[in-house]
């Protein structure tokens, strides 16, 4: 991971905007840090907007607050504005975990400091099942299911807890195969970039030969299957329907993903005596704790209010 800060004055020049993008193009850092870019308000969130979309990086959200700083003025005169903020390249995302920015209020400057945290991968934390459509590119899939399907007939029960079992025995059957079987696509990518990268460093130093072109045309067929794979995946994650199959968008539903999920995440919550946690395990805990309290039966006697309520439904059957 590389991070660059740069106090770049006069961010609105067009002379400075291209020297940051050339030196973007150079560098490639990973998390980029502006400081005094002497801009107003609108201009740099014209600026800001289309240096966003232009070098395909997401703007990490403030998880406490919309204003990073203030002129310090009262009534008419007051402004407040998020001069400041994260950028990070798409593709750090792919480290997993969360990125994390806070507003840290301090005084004695109209500019608050502002934090960034990186939490990482949690392989504990047990993430729901979902179907993923790009199973439907393997050619075992639909007889596994069928077949799966088929095998398990759950004995006793009602007809809806028969159902239930056999869904999931088959989630079970799928998770294992994913697992086992289709394998994770990423890791599949780079394992076939480097076996064509190794023939054609064959082609290289040894020359052309039948055998290797053949070798060339298979890994070259699956490179292509696991990019259509992976197309299919981010689609699908990023809920987007107006965009026809088979258009190489990889990128743009891969920044959308980033985009809702930076949106929809929870960094904090406030329990009953108003202390903030930020911790995955404690939000886990508080939660827990308090829907078990939410849906606990209380230690009063009902037998009473049960019999007062009953004395004024008339007996039917004696």
């Amino acid at each position: 991971m590389k991070l660059i800060s740069w106090n770049i004055r006069g961010l609105n020049s067009p002379r400075k905007g291209k020297l940051l993008k050339n030196m973007l193009m150079q560098e490639k850092p990973s998390i980029l840090f502006l400081q005094e870019t002497k801009c107003n308000a609108t201009i740099l969130e014209k600026i800001a907007a289309k240096f966003i979309q232009t070098n395909w990086m997401v703007d990490v959200p403030s998880s406490n607050g919309n204003f990073t700083w203030s002129n310090k003025r009262e009534g008419s005169h007051h402004i407040a504005s998020r001069l400041d903020r994260f950028l990070i390249l798409d593709n750090v995302t792919h480290l997993g975990g969360e990125f994390i920015a806070s507003i840290l209020p301090i005084s004695g400057s109209g500019h608050w400091l502002i934090k960034l945290r990186w939490n990482g991968p949690d392989s504990n934390i047990r993430r729901p099942f979902r179907f993923e459509e790009l199973w439907l590119t393997h050619p075992g899939f639909e007889e596994l299911v069928s077949s799966t399907w088929l095998k398990f007939n759950p004995i006793g029960g009602t007809n809806m807890s028969r159902f239930q079992q056999k869904l999931k025995h088959l989630k079970g059957k799928i998770k294992k195969w994913n697992h086992n079987t289709f394998g994770n696509i990423f890791k599949a990518q780079a394992s076939l970039n480097l076996g064509m990268k190794t023939i054609q460093q064959k082609f290289i130093t040894e020359g052309c030969s039948e055998e290797l072109t053949k070798q060339e045309q298979i890994i070259e067929s699956q490179i292509l299957e696991r990019a259509k794979q992976e197309e299919t995946l981010w689609r699908q994650k990023s809920r987007i329907k107006w965009l026809k199959d088979g258009e190489n968008n990889t990128k743009l539903f891969h920044k959308t993903i980033v985009q809702c999920r930076m949106s929809n995440n929870i960094t904090h919550i406030n329990n009953e005596q108003g202390n903030r946690i930020e911790t995955h395990k404690g939000m886990e805990e508080e939660f827990l704790r308090y829907f078990k309290k939410a849906h606990q039966e209380s230690n009063v006697d009902i037998i009473p209010a049960i019999n007062k309520l009953l004395q004024d439904i008339p007996k039917i059957i004696t």
